[in-house]
């Protein structure tokens, strides 16, 4: 009669007599009762529903006891791979015995609070882990808080977000390249914040990358040819003379070249030009807001009108339309650059540039593409700001652990990645100079603070007070380092690791005192053996110790109402 409790009238037995097909009939009712009960108790709602417990352990000791009705040993639940401990709680919440290991020290930890320490005290180890917490909160505060300034507007730090970083190695680039899976810092509706990057170079090329894909206010119109436009873009453009019209006498190639020039550092940022015979290359980046047809319908209206008062004609002298080109990177740029300043010796007009009267680069743009060193000046500096949409914010820098240059887009390929990471021994740490100065290593992407007049998290960009006190806290862990507890083991765990391909957990660090009791509980002379309880409670919740390399668990089922006593015994190897 115990389904009926829960589930209502569940088909029985007419008589002795009944039909084959009607004990089918019931028994298919009964299974389908079952079912409906156990997906019932599967909701968290009837979890702790004291008439579901009670159908659902009297069904376990219906299936497991003998004829009288009595179960002499409860049925016992192994799971070698507890994890978090779902199995073995559920068999225990049926009354049942458990058996739970696992390799993970975590889940050990977890298993034997969660299966042995919370059921087993009850509302007491609850009240005296806050207590335990609020202890431990106030020490942290206390010892922490220099690592962790007030902003100047009062907000508190709370999180630092950091990204390994590594070399581009492409050649004249080697930026920094912050590994980011993603540029978004909050996604909640009402408080959309990601990271934008803009790459600032201090060579004086005034170049800077643009992908007109991804840029919110690309312009795209259409001709014969393609035509696209975008802010801080960097264009190489070319117009060619019209069939059977060249440009043979020097006085035509100077009214273009001066044409050109006419609005360089007013209009547009001229990086180069040259006048061929037929056909002008140009680079530069519009400076004044203009759209590109407007420009390159000036310089060449107006050096057509010049050409054709020394020619003693009229009519039109280039072909309507343009081919422009948006240059992508440093790279680029630097051998769109070289094209343009070769091209007369490549045609044959003369056999060094420097001796071509109709070529112009600018003298430090030239020098830095000569050099090299305009790429190894890049700098990748973010700012905070608020997408309108996904399509604002841009893709991260990993992908299949492959990662792309935000300077040239250059992609870094997998092992060469894991190499630089590898010298850093993983990247996780920042490099600093003598001064406190930031050289290299992980990188500061993002703080997260508080404010008391402003509801819930904000971000705000790194500054140098925010290395300053990482640079603190490094030192700090270093003179830590050196000291040693009373057995001889380093405060931080500095014990190696397995080598690589070694199956199974890999931080196997069991860090015991000589009778066995971790060494980061509190001692025994100043808690009483709940607060401990409650303390190793707190660990188990934030990750925070190894408790177990290796260790396992056996629990009973709950004798009273309300308690669960329960032991965890350590998987130990005799030696």
């Amino acid at each position: 009669m115990l389904l009926p409790q829960v589930m209502g009238k569940v088909g029985q037995a007419s008589s002795l007599s009944e039909t084959q097909a009607g004990r089918l009939s019931h028994d298919l009712e009964l299974r389908n009762a079952l079912l409906r009960f156990i997906g019932d108790f599967a909701n968290w709602d009837l979890a702790a529903n004291p008439r579901y417990l009670e159908v659902g352990r009297g069904l376990v000791k219906a299936a497991h006891g003998d004829a009288s009705g009595m179960m002499p040993e409860p049925p016992l639940v192994v799971d070698p791979f507890a994890g978090g401990g779902s199995i073995p709680l559920e068999a225990l919440r049926l009354g049942c015995d458990a058996f739970a290991s696992d390799l993970n020290p975590v889940a050990c930890l977890i298993l034997k609070v969660m299966l042995e320490d919370i059921p087993g005290h009850g509302p007491e180890l609850a009240d005296e882990l806050r207590k335990v917490g609020a202890e431990i909160k106030k020490q942290a505060e206390k010892e922490l808080s220099q690592y962790y300034p007030p902003d100047p507007d009062g907000a508190t730090p709370i999180a630092y977000l950091w990204a390994r970083t590594v070399r581009c190695e492409s050649p004249n680039c080697g930026a920094e390249i912050p590994l980011m899976r993603s540029f978004w810092l909050c996604k909640k509706p009402n408080r959309l914040r990601a990271l934008r990057y803009v790459v600032v170079r201090n060579s004086g090329t005034g170049f800077q990358p643009v992908n007109p894909w991804k840029s919110p206010d690309l312009a795209a119109r259409a001709r014969n040819l393609p035509h696209l436009e975008a802010p801080q873009a960097t264009y190489f453009i070319t117009f060619r003379c019209r069939d059977r019209i060249f440009l043979a006498n020097d006085a035509a190639r100077d009214a273009a070249m001066s044409a050109i020039r006419h609005w360089d550092d007013r209009r547009i940022d001229l990086d180069a030009a040259v006048v061929m015979p037929d056909h002008v290359h140009m680079m530069f980046r519009i400076v004044d807001g203009s759209d590109l047809s407007s420009i390159l319908h000036s310089i060449k209206s107006f050096s057509a009108k010049q050409i054709g008062k020394l020619a003693g004609s009229r009519g039109s002298v280039w072909q309507d339309e343009s081919f422009d080109h948006i240059i992508r990177h440093e790279t680029e740029w630097e051998e769109k650059l070289e094209y343009v300043r070769l091209n007369p010796v490549t045609r044959g007009l003369v056999d060094s540039s420097q001796d071509y009267r109709w070529l112009y680069v600018k003298s430090h743009r030239q020098d830095a593409c000569a050099t090299g060193e305009s790429g190894s000046q890049s700098q990748i500096v973010f700012e905070v700001f608020t997408p309108k949409n996904e399509k604002e914010v841009a893709a991260g820098t990993v992908t299949r652990a492959k990662a792309t240059c935000l300077a040239c887009e250059r992609v870094l390929a997998p092992d060469r990645v894991r190499a630089q990471l590898r010298e850093q021994r993983g990247g996780a740490d920042t490099i600093f100079d003598a001064k406190g100065n930031r050289i290299g290593g992980a990188r500061l992407l993002a703080v997260v603070t508080l404010k008391d007049d402003k509801a819930g998290r904000q971000y705000r960009v790194a500054t140098d007070r925010d290395y300053e006190a990482a640079w603190k806290a490094q030192k700090s862990v270093a003179k830590l380092a050196k000291e040693k507890l009373p057995n001889g083991i380093s405060v931080i765990p500095d014990e190696p690791l397995p080598p690589q391909g070694t199956l199974g957990f890999r931080v196997q660090t069991l860090r015991d005192d000589a009778v066995g009791r971790p060494l980061h509980r509190p001692p025994e002379t100043r808690v009483s053996h709940i607060r401990q309880i409650g303390f190793r409670t707190l660990l188990s919740i934030r990750d925070f110790e190894v408790y177990r390399a290796s260790s396992c668990c056996f629990t009973q089922p709950p004798r009273r109402q309300g308690c669960v006593p329960s032991r965890l015994e350590p998987n130990r190897r005799k030696n």
